[in-house]
């Protein structure tokens, strides 16, 4: 970064308090025309309250599948699917590959397979009497869109320098279940070692798409948001800086399926993440999804999720929708929702996404949510709006509460949204509210519920009564800003490409 630019973002943070400073000194002017802020607007913002659209893309051929006895099946190391005993030789010939919904390993029966006779294929798995039930693999979207300190109304609004004084999540692990994380110049401070869940490896970094979008990527911005390295002299602030990320990589710009989401929240529940953020949806249901949800709050994982993009009265996307998911709205700088925010009775409350139409605080820079990011030309700053940008508000907040002695799912979502304050009549992000609640805790579901409940029933069927691959689909989100190569900062080693391991069709 550039001299003069270091020592702005200096001053900045000094004006701001986030620095010592001996003398005020005024704040500098806005940023020329040829700044690294990039303005990236919600191409997808609804002119005004939409009725939901039902619709999913499946994957072709592609299913979820869940076993009456996990112990009786598994996965050789060619992608072969064995049940000792139950499958005969014209059920199994039609699975062409398979693989265990959870990154790593086997949890609970579920397994992803790929068949060579896609109807008769979903058939013959349904009337399997080895098998709980089956669904279409589905493919979402991303649910998007300190110098540079006083562009963050955000946090002025979120107070994060009186939260900051009293918790900053030290010491709590926060997965970011998206198109990856990477470390730029001013990234999150604490990184761990993550896994790609998309490409089955251990590189969990993420993927610019400069040919796609001027923006940069989605998972790095997402994590930011939650982390950032603050008081640096460098860049931007996050909301929970002592918090750890834990990268885990689901997709690219193209989407992600729902077999990919729920094997990252195994796999991050299995690893240590105490919160998780999904910033991701879709209007259809998954259950692989909600059985991967459950399977993290059954372990005290807090799962934040953005409801959607697609400027819904009374439908909230998936996975926010689910009941052990904290579902989270956008609003503006004037803490209003945002026209492009899905609302429902799922949703928990609201917190900053932003509104580049509007300048609220007369700033010269649009009210997007600013935050590090990857670009095409490198490390950058881009202003992006959308629920994706309010999730992880909420997330590193969760940390926050968690490294201040809130403990447990129920606890965390309670003084969330009882501290929260109310604002047009909504419930509105308020980390100090949190802090200082000290009301009942409500369950987030009925503990003698079932573990999966949903319109999906026990042998199958298609969500909605839908034959597979059947489109064109519209997911709940809109499409993330998350791109192809795939490198480290500083070219400490080649990109990788971001192909899909079966690339199927997407929204």
């Amino acid at each position: 970064m550039r001299l003069i630019l270091a020592l702005g973002i200096l001053s900045s943070l000094a004006c701001s308090g986030l620095l010592p400073t001996e003398e005020a000194a005024p704040p500098p002017p806005p940023p020329p025309p040829e700044s690294d802020i990039s303005v990236v607007p919600n191409t997808a913002k609804a002119t005004a309250r939409s009725s939901p659209v039902e619709f999913s893309e499946a994957v072709p051929g592609r299913y979820v599948v869940k076993f009456r006895d996990e112990e009786k099946v598994s996965v050789d190391e060619n992608g072969k699917l064995h049940v000792a005993g139950l499958f005969d030789e014209a059920n199994a010939g039609t699975i062409t590959a398979a693989r265990a919904v959870s990154g790593t390993g086997s949890v609970s029966g579920l397994f992803a397979v790929d068949t060579s006779a896609d109807e008769a294929g979903f058939r013959a798995l349904m009337d399997n009497p080895a098998v709980e039930w089956v669904e279409p693999v589905q493919m979402w979207k991303f649910a998007s869109s300190d110098p540079y300190y006083r562009y963050q109304w955000n946090m002025a609004g979120l107070q994060i320098e009186q939260v900051h004084a009293r918790a900053n999540g030290k010491g709590v692990v926060v997965a970011v279940i998206d198109s990856g994380v990477t470390v730029g110049a001013d990234g999150p401070a604490n990184v761990l070692q993550g896994y790609d869940v998309f490409e089955r490896d251990n590189d969990p970094s993420d993927s610019a798409a400069p040919t796609q979008s001027p923006s940069g990527s989605h998972g790095t911005h997402v994590a930011g948001t939650i982390a950032q390295l603050t008081n640096n002299g460098v860049g931007v602030a996050g909301v929970a800086p002592g918090a750890s990320i834990l990268p885990v990589r689901i997709g690219d710009y193209r989407g992600v399926s729902s077999e990919n989401i729920a094997a990252g929240i195994i796999w991050a529940a299995d690893n240590g993440a105490q919160v998780i953020n999904l910033s991701v949806g879709g209007s259809s249901y998954a259950r692989v999804v909600d059985e991967a949800c459950r399977y993290a709050y059954d372990r005290g994982v807090v799962v934040v999720a953005s409801s959607g993009n697609d400027g819904f009265d009374g439908k909230v996307s998936y996975p926010a929708a689910y009941p052990t998911v904290i579902a989270v709205g956008a609003h503006d700088g004037n803490s209003k929702e945002t026209v492009y925010s899905n609302n429902g009775k799922e949703l928990a409350l609201l917190a900053p996404g932003g509104d580049t139409t509007q300048d609220v605080g007369h700033d010269g820079q649009p009210d997007g949510i600013l935050q590090g990011t990857i670009t095409g030309k490198g490390w950058g700053y881009a202003q992006m709006e959308g629920t994706s940008m309010a999730s992880p508000h909420v997330a590193g907040a969760a940390a926050i509460l968690i490294s201040a002695g809130v403990r447990g799912p129920d606890a965390v979502k309670s003084a969330l949204v009882g501290g929260a304050k109310t604002v047009n009549g909504a419930r509105v992000l308020d980390i100090l509210g949190a802090l200082n609640y000290q009301g009942p805790v409500t369950p987030m579901v009925d503990p003698a519920a079932d573990k999966a409940t949903g319109p999906v029933a026990d042998k199958g069927g298609m969500p909605g009564g839908r034959r597979p691959g059947m489109g064109p689909g519209r997911g709940g989100g809109r499409e993330g800003k998350v791109g192809e190569g795939k490198g480290r900062p500083g070219g400490a080693r080649p990109g990788k490409g971001s192909k899909a391991e079966r690339p199927g069709r997407n929204q």
